[in-house]
């Protein structure tokens, strides 16, 4: 599959780099990739097939189990899924997917097949923590304010 077919797989463009699509042939279990997953995992296309026995050591560790039941089930039952899991690069950077796929049943030009998407939401995750951690810090025990004030000596009652 050369850059072209990669960039038009699954019909649709890919505007970022944190996107990409994928198709998987249940007949032959051969995965093709676009460019934007390729970059996801850390991988080049020249160098990188993506088979399930070469995938599987980019999944994190912990979430084997986990990842590999829910694409087993979806194939056995030709059912949509989502899957978050977290992927280690080559380099060693540990990174947070979002994997969507839909069965797409035959046709003229293609077998049985799942088509979908993996997003890298890492720096959603990381964002959504912060956020979280700053809607659910005590207020009372809050830094200091400028000037020193701290914002529990502000919700004092006035002295009467």
């Amino acid at each position: 599959m050369d850059a072209v077919e990669r960039e038009n797989l699954g019909g649709f463009s890919e505007p970022s780099t944190d996107h990409g699509s994928w198709e998987f042939d249940l007949a032959t279990s051969t995965t093709l990739w676009s460019e934007g997953v390729y970059g996801i995992h850390g991988v080049s296309p020249s160098d990188f097939e993506p088979t399930m026995e070469a995938v599987r050591p980019l999944v994190h560790p912990e979430d084997q189990p986990s990842y590999q039941r829910v694409f087993r089930n979806a194939i056995a039952s030709r059912a949509p899924f989502t899957v978050k899991h977290r992927i280690v690069r080559p380099d060693a950077t540990i990174r947070t997917v979002v994997v969507r796929g839909a069965f797409v049943p035959a046709n003229g030009a293609h077998g049985d097949r799942f088509v979908g998407t993996t997003e890298d939401v890492t720096g959603r995750i990381d964002y959504e923590e912060r956020l979280w951690q700053l809607a659910n810090r005590d207020p009372l025990q809050s830094p200091p304010l400028p000037g020193g004030a701290r914002a529990r000596d502000r919700c004092r009652a006035p002295d009467r």
